[in-house]
């Protein structure tokens, strides 16, 4: 990892670094290719001025940690639970 106050060539550094370690054709780990996948949507988002400012900022996904399906299996799970009280 890079200290989030890191510099632009900082960052590219790290990110050569362990794009070689971690590239599919290099590693022998069974779950190199979705670690290398990672790490290139990291450098996406860190070597992006305007997206590293909103991922500092926390407006990386302003959906995170809301989980869509817990409103709809939990209306679900009471609406038959009340049919099932009423036969």
């Amino acid at each position: 990892g890079v200290d989030r106050k890191a510099e632009t060539a900082d960052i590219k550094r790290a990110f050569k670094r362990l794009a070689m370690r971690c590239h599919p054709d290099v590693s022998k780990e069974p779950n190199a290719k979705e670690k290398f996948i990672e790490i290139n949507e990291a450098y996406a988002v860190l070597s992006d001025t305007d997206k590293r400012r909103k991922y500092d900022l926390g407006n990386a996904n302003p959906f995170a940690g809301y989980d869509w399906g817990s409103s709809r299996s939990s209306s679900s799970r009471s609406s038959s639970s009340s049919t099932a009280g009423r036969r």
